[in-house]
């Protein structure tokens, strides 16, 4: 697609956030080299009369997937549930960015959201665990690893109609990666914009949206386990990879994957791991403090590849194929 949206926020210097910006970025000229181009900008994007954080646009990487309009996904955040989720949230913000590009005679950008419940709540995270040194205090290192908030972080995938967005959740004592499967709906062509002639149904909108399946993995944990900054890759039959962050007190950070099949029956929300085929594998299992400083991982649609061999303190995988 030749409009990828790009989101900033903007803040106060008492942490309040007093706006945010969609900028709809043509990428032939960008990729050209060239340094002038048009674009359009949208700001102070709200639900409800207030405003939404990090809203992250939809990644489309497969060939010959072309869906009708720029999807974008936002969790509430920092101004929902009594602030950051202290108070338990639910829900996901299905955005739809149709006929973006500037160019001669268009109508402009429609911009259209659809609110779809979650079935389960989601609420700030506490930090995650990590191993506690040899001559410290027992637990010292507990919540010791940032975790953030409930906004979605990681890029969220576009197949097949579908779309894969994670966050991370508090599990009542750490962080779990709550995420869902989404199928957005929309209309034709907007019936509030003159979408004709050449830019005739150019101006879908959205007509909703519906959770497949939702997943969680470390969900109600505590300090058993932190599972955080989850990031999903599905493939074209609908099987996906999840690649995240693990630690507890321990298993020093590691980044982990797990995967799930298209066919695996789907299961109402529940404690631990759930509508994930297996309890996944660690790409780099950390043997000590501190845990390396390179953790890379690069995913294909169908399989996923540890970049990373061997480091000091640490000895890490070469996984080549999701285990099923």
């Amino acid at each position: 697609m030749d409009r990828p949206p790009c989101n900033s926020d903007g803040f106060i210097k008492t942490e309040a956030l007093v706006s945010n910006t969609v900028l709809f970025a043509p990428k032939g000229p960008i990729y050209a080299g060239q340094n002038a181009f048009s674009s359009y900008e949208a700001f102070d994007l709200k639900v409800n009369g207030s405003l939404v954080d990090t809203i992250q646009p939809v990644n489309v990487s497969e060939w010959g997937q072309k869906p009708h309009t720029e999807f974008a996904v936002s969790s509430f955040n920092i101004n929902f549930g009594n602030g950051s989720c202290t108070s338990p949230c639910n829900g996901l913000v299905i955005w739809s960015f149709a006929n973006t590009l500037f160019q001669a005679g268009t109508p402009g950008p429609v911009i259209t959201s659809s609110v779809v419940s979650t079935p389960s709540n989601y609420v700030l995270p506490a930090d995650a665990d990590q191993p506690t040194p040899a001559g410290k205090p027992p637990f010292a290192f507990d919540n010791s690893i940032a975790t953030n908030d409930t906004r979605i972080s990681g890029t969220v995938q576009y197949m097949g109609g579908f779309l894969y967005p994670t966050l991370n959740t508090g599990n009542g004592g750490t962080s779990a990666v709550l995420g869902w499967q989404v199928q957005p709906f929309l209309n034709d062509n907007s019936t509030n914009v003159a979408c004709g002639g050449a830019f005739a149904n150019a101006c879908p909108t959205m007509a909703g949206a519906k959770i497949v399946r939702e997943f969680c993995y470390g969900c109600g944990a505590g300090h058993d386990n932190a599972a955080y900054y989850g990031t999903i890759q599905p493939d074209p039959e609908g099987n996906f990879t999840m690649v995240f962050n693990d630690s507890n007190r321990n298993i020093a950070p590691v980044t982990a994957f797990t995967s799930n099949r298209v066919t695996q029956p789907i299961v109402a929300p529940q404690a631990g791991n759930y509508n994930f085929h297996d309890g996944g594998l660690f790409l780099c299992q950390n043997t000590s403090q501190p845990p390396p400083f390179i953790q890379a991982v690069r995913l294909h649609p169908r399989h996923i590849v540890g970049e990373t061999i061997r480091q000091r303190r640490s000895i890490c995988l070469i996984q080549r194929e999701s285990p099923w």
